[in-house]
Order: C-alpha cells, then structure tokens, then sequence
C-alpha cells in the first residue's frame, strides 16, 4: 500500500466521509488546516446522503475550486477553474460509469470501504494532474 492510500484509508476509518477526504488530501499538501471548511465539506458524502452526485467527484471539484475561485467579493478568480471541474466530471463519468454515488456503491459499508478509496485515489490524482496541466502547483508555492 502507498503512502496515498494509506492517508485516505486512516481518514476514512476515522469517519471522515469522501468529499472530507478530497479536501483533507489537499490541505496535506498546502499545509493548511481548515476545520470549517473539512466540516462543511461533510454534507457532501453519500452523494448528498441521497445517493446523488458522488461526494468524492463534488469534493474534487471543490478541490480545483479551491486553488482556483476566488475566496471574496473583492478578489478575482485565480485561474480559470470552470473548464477543469467540467473536465473532471466528464472524466469520471467516462472512468466509472455514472456520477451518481447510489449507482457507484451500494449502501453496503463493506462495498464502500472496498470501492471508495479507490475512486477517491485516482480522483485526487486527476485533480493534481489538472491543477499541474494548468500551471499550478497543488502544493501551493
């Protein structure tokens, strides 16, 4: 096991739903720590707890918003993003078959200890591969 999977394993034992983990993964590279933003990430797990858009494909693209848009009213966008979360949910949709969490995984909490890490590992790798295709280090330097 690499260390990649080794951090969202530990997260997600330690409850931490897949939309927390794209962002806890992120934050491990920049350095930062911020609570508030891990726990509003929260309500996107299990597709909006609804089955709906996979919470590790909405917290990927909440991770290039993250390096990207802008944090106030007073700022401009950083990169232009809109292109790359597009480009991300067209390459999971084409990489598992369906956005949606109630047609990725089961209910079943062995499946998705079984099937989440590895959606959430390759999509934090398509998001650094798009933050690094656009000239930003997803380390944050």
């Amino acid at each position: 096991m690499n260390q990649l999977q080794e951090r969202i394993e530990t997260l997600s034992l330690n409850g931490l739903h897949c939309s927390q983990v794209m962002l806890m993964l992120a934050q491990s590279l920049t350095g930062e720590d911020e609570a508030p933003v891990i726990a509003a990430m929260g309500g996107l797990g299990g597709g909006l707890y609804s089955g709906f858009n996979c919470g590790t494909l909405t917290g990927g693209c909440c991770l290039l918003s993250s390096y990207c848009a802008r944090g106030s009213i007073d700022e401009q966008d950083k990169y232009p993003y809109k292109q790359m979360v597009a480009n991300l949910a067209a390459w999971f949709e084409d990489t598992f078959g369906s956005v949606n969490c109630g047609d990725l995984v089961s209910t079943n909490p062995i499946e998705r200890r079984e099937k989440c890490p590895k959606l959430i590992e390759a999509t934090f790798a398509k998001c650094l591969e798009l933050l690094e295709a656009a000239g930003i280090d997803p380390r944050g330097e």
